[in-house]
């Protein structure tokens, strides 16, 4: 068999890199000694009458088995789990005792941990920790906890009424007077309770009830006379039919919905939008006029812009999305800031779609898994992941291709605008304003000629979204940027504790999980508000 020689150059690297490892092993298994070494009499004895009295005292009733609550998953009952930590890492660096975590809570070196809250530790009770964490935070050992279920248990989830399908019920009961099946469940309770019917009502009260739900009017005095005189056997049936048909029908029950939407008439001022609000009204009025399908009424709310068959004028039921709330975002702010301000607008987004089409509050789940309900932190993000890939927009009431010319028109006038707005800034500081006044009449006729050129320019606008990711950046050392990728979506990274700032496991986009068959497939269209859209109204 052939031997290659080796140089004594690569002989001594050899060499090296062999002391090198060996060093490395050693240098672990003495780091590992030291995290796992026994705690000798007089350590204990320290431990015993110096820090566990302070542990009880200060912290033990949110961070140990024996207070309320562990908080932030971070319990002070063993050194395995101090060593562990919480949400925000292990809580003792054995290696670098003075860049431990739980030193810097209990100095208040950081503005957003300062523990116990309430008041700081005196200097004497830090140094004591401090000392206590050199020595290598020695305490007696315990036996570990016994393992508890954590996290969302989806089989109890689904099992619970509300998450149940709709079905024949076996309590209902049978009366002689009902004329619908809510009857025979009310009469249920009512037996239960011993009330008895007080028998039928008469004409005039019934033509009074049915106006006033339907229409929220009440009824003229030439209606109640008809309807009393009105012999036919389908007079009831008749009157119903006419007071749906009426258009105060949809007036009066579209604001019902528009309150579950947060309907406002007008947005905020800064927001120099060209959409109407009360187009979003009118949609819900005729909707609930015209008795849509109710899966088509939620479907155009969120995604009419992926409809196939969507009306141009469909696209004002996107302001549902479209009117939602935004928050003046100052770009002088670091981009922490700003991230934080974008969570706050996606929650409040996520907690209307979660309270309108599930009865279900969502925005408990931000922070942490739900308290009640079956929604986990992660169902939260994968639902925040398609409101950050959705943008507000305002859009012309068009088909394409002729709304993307006036968008494009749109555009070109915007820019011009913002030109506008830099000559006038300039104007102030300067001493001859006539150049100045010269180039924004130039502009404005730009604008004007533009606006005549451009077919449909004036056909109104409506507060709408499209798909669009939002991504915040520094510019520079005291300036933000918001940057919008078009049909760019994204999947968004759990926010540990709600913090945009401590980011966790990256979630795709998709339906809550105790609402899907299994687990819920990614939503890959676009943002994935269609695919949501279907998925709260049918089996997902």
């Amino acid at each position: 068999m052939a031997t290659k020689r080796v140089k004594k150059s690569q002989q001594g690297t050899i060499m090296i890199t062999r002391l090198l490892s060996r060093f490395l092993v050693a240098s672990a298994v003495i780091g590992m000694a030291v995290l796992a070494r026994a705690a000798g009499p007089e350590e204990l004895r320290f431990f015993e009458s110096k820090i566990r009295p302070l542990l009880v005292r200060q912290c033990f009733q949110c961070h140990s088995q024996k207070g309320k609550e562990i908080e932030s998953g971070f319990s002070l009952d063993s050194r395995r789990q101090i060593l562990q930590g919480g949400d925000r890492g292990p809580a003792v660096n054995l290696k670098e005792p003075s860049r431990s975590l739980l030193l810097r809570a209990v100095s208040y070196q950081d503005d957003d941990l300062q523990m116990p809250p309430k008041k700081k530790l005196t200097a004497d009770e830090i140094t004591l920790l401090k000392k206590w964490i050199e020595l290598g935070a020695p305490m007696p050992e315990v036996a570990p906890p016994p393992s508890v279920q954590t996290g969302i248990d989806l089989v109890a989830g689904r099992k619970h009424w509300a998450f149940q399908p709709l079905g024949p019920d076996s309590k209902r009961a049978t009366t002689s007077w009902s004329h619908n099946g809510l009857d025979d469940w009310i009469q249920v309770k009512r037996q239960a309770e011993g009330m008895q019917s007080v028998g039928q009502a008469d004409r005039r009260v019934l033509i009074r009830r049915l106006s006033y739900d339907l229409r929220g009017l009440p009824p003229g005095w030439q209606e109640v006379e008809e309807f009393a005189n009105d012999a036919s056997i389908d007079a009831y049936e008749k009157l119903v039919d006419r007071y749906l048909a009426s258009p105060q029908y949809g007036e009066r029950w579209g604001r019902y919905w528009l309150d579950l939407a947060r309907y406002t008439d007008t947005t905020a001022s800064w927001l120099k939008g060209t959409g109407k609000a009360y187009h979003y009204r009118d949609w819900i009025i005729k909707a609930l006029n015209e008795d849509i399908a109710y899966d088509q009424f939620i479907l155009c709310q969120l995604a009419a812009d992926h409809l196939v068959k969507a009306r141009p004028e469909d696209i004002a039921a996107l302001g549902f999305l479209g009117l939602s709330p935004t928050y003046w975002k100052e770009l002088r702010l670091a981009p922490d800031m700003i991230k934080t301000i974008v969570a706050e607008e996606w929650e409040e987004r996520i907690d209307t779609i979660g309270r309108t089409f599930l009865g279900l509050s969502l925005a408990c789940a931000r922070c942490h898994d739900h308290k009640f309900d079956p929604v986990s932190t992660e169902d939260y993000y994968a639902l925040a992941g398609v409101l950050a890939s959705t943008r507000l927009v305002d859009e012309p009431l068009l088909r394409e291709p002729l709304a993307e010319v006036v968008r494009a028109a749109d555009r070109k006038i915007a820019e011009i605008e913002e030109a506008i707005h830099k000559q006038k800034t300039l104007k102030e500081a300067a001493q001859n304003k006539k150049p100045f006044d010269d180039r924004v009449k130039k502009l404005q006729q730009e604008i004007d000629e533009i606006k005549k050129k451009t077919p449909h320019f004036n056909v109104p606008r409506v507060h709408s979204v499209k798909d669009a990711s939002i991504h915040v950046l520094p510019d520079d050392p005291d300036r933000t940027r918001i940057v919008y990728h078009d049909d760019e979506p994204i999947d968004l990274a759990v926010q540990l504790r709600g913090e945009p700032t401590r980011l966790g496991k990256v979630v795709p986009r998709r339906f809550i999980e105790v609402l899907s068959t299994g687990k819920p497939k990614p939503f890959r269209q676009g943002s994935g508000r269609l695919e949501l859209a279907r998925s709260i109204v049918s089996d997902a």
